[in-house]
């Protein structure tokens, strides 16, 4: 209700969905319905599940709720007491809660619950005039029947859903610190996007809606342990715009490892000639039957190398401009091959976004920039700005970057309500900080590959060699 709480589901017959604290509704009627519909658990009428509100129904209920009228109370005027008088001894309520799940069954409204609840109350008459408002919409959002509004799935919608879930688990991304770091790093259809991305892949993901399938977004893995980006999968990507993500280690982007495909092509290639070699040992070792053992060991030696070319040849095909397309699924899974690799080091990548918090930048950055073509946009989040003002400091007095620029993003939600407009309170008052900066042909060129460690160094390992020295 009311944007309460957002959640994903695969609009399918027999996906269950939870609706509210314990019910749960199949959410095949969502199949066909367009972005936007409404539907409806009426409260009483669990067994009917999700019932689709009409259109002009809910245009009503959004000019009802949009401030310019004014809500019925469900009840009679009643002038407001004082509660100083009123004693909480849990018997003011003459109405059970047999009656209210009676008067459900037949049908009533929340705004009927709430009027028999009023007229029930034994204190309501003596309550103040704020303390019945507040109690009226108490009860009214208890007894209301659930709303729920089919959304698509865009940037905004994702990032808010996984911080109001978990901010942790996204390092405190929230979606205005998305947006902010997409304008800075240019990104937009055409951009050769390098992601180091710890926030479950919402990084990645903001930039393939924004990329609309023109482009490549290259996954990158730092430190040693691969990152999960399962916010890819809660977009509606089509094959072509899912088709522009790729994933691979820094080291396979720097050259310094073997991709995925040519070390399986080479463990196939290997043991067909441990094969070939065994048989052909064995067949000198047995005199009557050397001339068989022979022919079999070149049987044994073709098969081998025809079954890691048919290895080889059908991951070529998956990968090749006139094959057709696999499965979104797939696609949002694939690892960059060995020519997507050499066309982005030469081409150079055009966008940086990096959020790991556990990494070292400044370590991060002598390794990136060597990737990044002249004049690339580099962007990069953390949770505190020390370790950014440290990077900073070495971008400006190595002459690796200019227009740095180091700020907060910060977006407050108000409450507006007559003579109660203030800042909602109960809000992260941290948003994050955001480095960002256009990289010099002079500092690339300077950064070398092999000049820093295998892999970026974390913060408390580095904090360790700074005391040991």
């Amino acid at each position: 209700n009311e944007g309460e709480k957002l959640t994903f589901t695969w609009a399918r017959p027999g996906q269950q969905l939870r609706v509210g604290k314990r019910h749960r509704v199949d959410a095949g009627v969502f199949v066909g319905a367009p972005f936007g519909a409404k539907f409806r658990l009426v409260m009483g009428q669990e067994a009917q599940g999700l019932q689709r509100v009409p259109a002009d129904e809910c245009r009503k209920d959004a000019w009802t709720k949009s401030g310019f009228v004014d809500l019925p109370s469900g009840a009679a005027e009643v002038k407001g007491g004082h509660n100083a008088n009123i004693v909480d001894t849990n018997t003011a309520q003459g109405l059970q809660k047999g009656d209210i799940a009676a008067m459900r069954k037949e049908g009533a409204t929340a705004d009927d619950v709430v009027a028999a609840l009023v007229a029930q109350s034994a204190t309501f008459a003596e309550k103040s005039a704020y303390a019945q408002a507040k109690y009226i919409k108490k009860k009214r959002e208890k007894y209301r029947d659930i709303d729920v509004l089919m959304l698509r799935p865009t940037a905004k919608m994702v990032a808010d859903a996984y911080y109001a879930k978990s901010p942790l688990k996204v390092q405190g991304l929230r979606a205005e610190t998305v947006a902010h770091m997409l304008s800075l790093a240019n990104v937009q259809a055409g951009a050769r996007v390098l992601a180091v991305d710890h926030a479950r892949g919402l990084l990645c993901a903001a930039a393939m809606e924004r990329m609309g399938g023109h482009g490549a977004v290259c996954a990158v893995s730092a430190g040693g342990m691969e990152q999960s980006i399962d916010a890819v999968r809660n977009f509606n990507f089509s094959r072509e715009e899912a088709a522009v993500l790729t994933r691979a280690t820094l080291a396979v982007l720097e050259g310094t490892e073997e991709p995925p495909e040519r070390r399986r092509k080479a463990r196939a290639e290997g043991d067909s000639t441990e094969g070939a070699a065994g048989a052909q040992q064995a067949g000198e070792g047995e005199g009557g039957a050397q001339g068989g053992a022979q022919g079999g060991a070149a049987d044994g030696q073709s098969a081998g190398g025809s079954q890691g070319a048919a290895l080889v040849t059908d991951e070529a095909d998956d990968d090749g401009e006139g094959s057709e397309l696999p499965k979104v699924g797939s696609l949002l899974q694939r690892r960059a091959t060995a020519a997507e690799t050499s066309a982005l080091r030469e081409a150079g990548f055009t966008s940086v976004l990096v959020a790991a918090q556990a990494l070292d930048p400044t370590a991060l950055a002598k390794r990136l920039l060597p990737l990044c073509a002249p004049s690339a946009a580099i962007v990069f989040y953390a949770q505190y700005p020390q370790a950014l003002a440290e990077l900073m400091h070495w971008l400006t007095t190595e002459h690796m970057a200019v227009s740095l620029s180091l700020s907060e993003t910060w977006v407050r939600e108000q409450q507006v309500l007559p003579k109660r407009t203030h800042p909602v309170m109960s809000v992260q008052h941290v948003g994050g900080f955001v480095l960002s900066g256009f990289v010099t042909e002079e500092g690339a060129s300077k950064a070398t590959v092999h000049g820093t460690s295998a892999a970026p160094e974390a913060k408390r390992v580095k904090a360790e060699g700074g005391s040991d020295a």
